[in-house]
């Protein structure tokens, strides 16, 4: 049997109207059903004399009972900042300053305050009043809030139920202080999966010393045809990993893929490529920065760094194409994927 909040969506789109009562049934049926969701979008901020104005690039995801991840960046990839919150704990991971800490999640009062889930929260308290109208083909949803210094905020949805945009005011009658403009709304697809909530795989790819200094994008496998990138990426030839994820910077010929085995998160691997501009001039003044173990395996030269929180190995695939692989499963595990790599 349909539950009552999918029936609302499919009745909607044909009758064009929207109800106070049917929009808490619908975030009620969304905290209770709601397997996980991705959205992207483009976050502006205003400074308290509504004089700056701030644009990011965001990306949230959930995943049922409580797990949510927000992306906050621009177009300097130094200013990532990366919210993964679990329960009342929030961890905070800061690409610029290199920083990863934790902090109970109510003292952020207005660093999470544009969550989607957190606005769905509000939605489904029927105490709380929705004033709904008609925007062209969307439904905008107000509501007065009185909390974490926003004194109102709006919801607008599609007509099938889809975040279109949030704005949040902390006054009546001045531009919102922050808007969320949804660019794309995935909505219990089972995209999202417990890697992209891995605190030791967000830890090594921070941690490591191979940044490309633009915005990623993130591309299926079954896009790489679409990538502007000089060169072909490398596919393991492995059956004991699944490719979970890929993130390009066209810009510097940089490709990161994110591997796991089966569902296992402590069993994952991420393999970055990265074509020079210089040949090996350029990893050799790479090699210099840490103290590199020389390793020769299978007739490769590679160098091996063992960190504490993960092993890498770096290495020249051809004169000018640096592969580098980076596990927290030690120097076997890593060398059993380089021989996969053809």
């Amino acid at each position: 049997m349909l539950s009552l909040f999918i029936l609302i969506i499919l009745f909607l789109p044909a009758c064009k109207s929207l109800t106070e009562d049917e929009v808490h049934k619908w975030a009620q049926g969304n905290l209770e059903e709601l397997n996980d969701y991705h959205l992207k979008g483009k976050l502006k901020i205003r400074d308290i004399d509504h004089d700056k104005l701030r644009e990011y690039e965001i990306e949230e995801r959930f995943l049922n009972p409580d797990k949510l991840r927000v992306d906050i960046f621009s177009e300097n990839i130094e200013d990532q900042q990366i919210f993964i919150t679990e329960k009342e704990e929030v961890s905070i991971f800061h690409m610029g300053l290199q920083e990863h800490y934790k902090i109970p999640r109510g003292e952020l009062p207005n660093k999470l305050s544009f969550l989607f889930y957190e606005v769905i929260e509000v939605l489904a308290n029927e105490e709380t009043d929705v004033e709904v109208e008609q925007k062209d083909s969307n439904y905008l949803l107000t509501v007065n809030y009185n909390q974490k210094g926003i004194q109102y905020f709006q919801l607008e949805l599609d007509n099938g139920l889809k975040p279109v945009k949030l704005k949040l005011y902390r006054e009546v009658d001045r531009p919102p202080y922050a808007e969320v403009k949804y660019k794309k709304a995935t909505l219990d697809k089972s995209t999202v999966t417990v890697d992209d909530f891995d605190e030791k795989l967000l830890k090594m790819a921070f941690k490591s010393h191979f940044k490309p200094s633009c915005q990623l994008q993130t591309f299926d496998k079954e896009d790489f045809s679409e990538l502007s990138i000089s060169f072909e990426p490398y596919l393991p030839k492995t059956t004991d990993y699944d490719l979970k994820s890929t993130h390009v910077c066209e810009v510097t010929n940089w490709v990161s893929m994110g591997f796991l085995k089966g569902n296992d998160t402590k069993e994952n691997i991420i393999l970055i490529q990265n074509k020079l501009d210089d040949d090996k001039s350029e990893f050799k003044s790479i090699s210099e920065l840490h103290d590199y173990e020389y390793i020769k395996y299978e007739e490769q030269e590679l160098l091996y760094l063992d960190d504490k929180n993960f092993n890498m190995v770096t290495w020249m695939q051809t004169s000018q194409l640096r592969l580098i692989i980076i596990s927290p499963k030690g120097l076997d595990k890593i060398l059993e994927f380089v021989s996969s790599i053809k």
